[in-house]
């Protein structure tokens, strides 16, 4: 049997973010847990942990505004949370302490999905780039310094656009940042897909906690550049990363679409009107599929753009039918 809940997330306001919000969580994270509403007998709506339903899942979905830069920051591998969460809990430093690096104990890598123009920071350039650099910033470069400055005018960290590669996405174009690599969001609204983690390392661009020796222990120094993904035109596309995590992007137009429902995943409308069965869910609405049947599939209807968070998908050829 296939069960379809509403779900009630929780939202968080950031001073980088939009003046409705920063992010909403979906999911079963502690920071913010999500509910599901359900109809209720004898005391009408009755909200209910997510958790109680799920269980623990292994990712984390949110949708992101982002008007001002994030922070620089990294995020362990799984042995560097590890030890990181050990090592705190040893200093007795309270989980919900601002000194507090690691949260949790998982490791976090994660995808992030453009739905408006998006600029972000990630990776560090090549040594002979970073010297040219240095010698002559181009145009974008200094131009984001100069925003930088205008937020963060004592902070060193204003000039790692000289450092780290600027990164541009459009709309529906999304990359993925493996543990390790140094990243800042600069502007744009996305969707972000990750391990059920609240572990960051900060290098700067925040007034928060910054711990520059934990943050060297776990940086990869070597340069990377993400890799662009772009869906192509079908009703589907998986985005293919090598994470414990699968994000799909489905794109209904008006045609009925059969998804398959058969592992546990959280679904998010970022445009349009989505319709299964008598349910309706709109922009900015989510909801959470349960079902243990092998071949379960559910039928999607309406003109509309969905993200649909999995566990990995690699060997499952048959997300729509």
């Amino acid at each position: 049997m296939i069960k379809i809940y509403r779900l009630n997330n929780q939202i968080k306001k950031y001073d980088w973010g939009s003046p409705e919000f920063a992010e909403m969580w979906m999911g079963t994270n502690p920071g913010a847990p999500s509910f599901i509403e359900e109809n209720d007998i004898k005391t009408g709506l009755k909200k209910t942990e997510l958790k109680k339903i799920s269980g623990e899942l292994p990712f984390l979905l949110k949708l992101l505004a982002v008007e001002k830069p994030l922070s620089i920051q990294v995020h362990p591998g799984k042995k560097q949370a590890l030890e990181g969460f050990k090592i705190e809990n040893k200093n007795k430093i309270n989980l919900d302490s601002p000194q507090r690096n690691y949260k949790d104990k998982n490791s976090k890598c994660e995808i992030l999905c453009a739905l408006t123009p998006f600029t972000l920071m990630a990776g560090f350039r090549k040594p002979e780039e970073i010297l040219a650099s240095f010698s002559r910033a181009s145009d974008e470069q200094n131009a984001l310094i100069q925003k930088l400055k205008n937020i963060y005018p004592n902070d060193r960290a204003v000039y790692a656009p000289l450092y780290l590669n600027i990164v541009s996405l459009k709309p529906g174009q999304a990359v993925y940042l493996p543990a390790g690599i140094p990243h800042s969001y600069i502007s744009g609204l996305g969707i972000e897909l990750m391990d059920n983690s609240d572990n960051v390392l900060r290098g700067g661009l925040t007034p928060k906690h910054i711990d520059i020796n934990e943050l060297n222990r776990i940086v990869n120094i070597e340069p990377f550049y993400p890799d662009i993904m772009t869906p192509g035109s079908e009703v589907l596309h998986n985005f293919n990363v090598p994470a414990d995590f699968s994000l799909s992007i489905v794109r209904g137009k008006g045609k009925n679409i059969k998804f398959c429902a058969e592992k546990p995943s959280i679904c998010a409308v970022t445009e349009g009107e989505l319709k299964i069965n008598d349910l309706i869910f709109k922009k900015n609405e989510s909801f959470f599929i349960q079902c243990k049947n092998k071949n379960a599939i559910i039928e999607l209807n309406g003109n509309f753009t969905m993200f649909s968070a999995k566990q990995n998908l690699k060997n499952n050829k048959r997300a729509v039918v």
